[in-house]
């Protein structure tokens, strides 16, 4: 397989991949970790906000998708016509909150280190938290049935609407 570098925050959050890390702003003494993983990650999930018709939106929905193994969800790409923090929700079928973060984002395309522990589970949801500026979503143009990893993960419906929409979280590597 290919290695891959992670890094880490002290907190244990992935805050970038590759060969080398920018920090941002720091103002007192602070650890990073890298750790090198080997393997070829999978990306599942529409790859942009190219496959139809949206707009913005900050209601807090998402996406629901059954994890057939436990894996790592190290990043999402999203769309931000705002600067400012948003919060992700990995939540379970009853809607309890399983893991969480808060990310600064700029406005525009980015990619959102989530790095979030996924259960093997059924009607799992990934969604945008509450108070959360918008983020891009999809109004047309989703296709349930082309995002899955056999034996890993499938995006099967987002969390409302009919299933033409895909809300805020594109090209998931897991």
């Amino acid at each position: 397989g290919n290695d891959s570098l992670f890094w880490y925050d002290t907190g244990g959050r992935m805050v970038g991949s590759g060969a080398s890390f920018t920090t941002p702003s720091i103002n007192s003494t602070t650890t990073f970790y890298a750790e090198n993983q080997t393997g070829k990650g999978d990306k599942v999930g529409a790859i942009s906000n190219a496959i139809g018709n949206g707009g913005y939106l900050n209601g807090t929905y998402g996406l629901a998708f059954d994890a057939r193994k436990f894996f790592k969800l190290i990043s999402v790409l999203v769309y931000a016509n705002t600067a400012g923090n948003r919060t992700i929700e990995l939540r379970n079928a009853n809607n309890q909150v399983l893991q969480t973060g808060t990310y600064n984002l700029a406005v525009g395309a980015q990619r959102v280190y989530l790095n979030f522990d996924v259960p093997q589970a059924n009607d799992l949801k990934l969604v945008l938290g509450a108070g959360s500026d918008q983020l891009y979503r999809n109004n047309s143009g989703a296709n349930y049935s082309n995002y899955d990893v056999s034996q890993t993960i499938e995006i099967y419906a987002p969390t409302a609407g009919n299933l033409s929409y895909y809300y805020y979280f594109y090209d998931w590597y897991i």
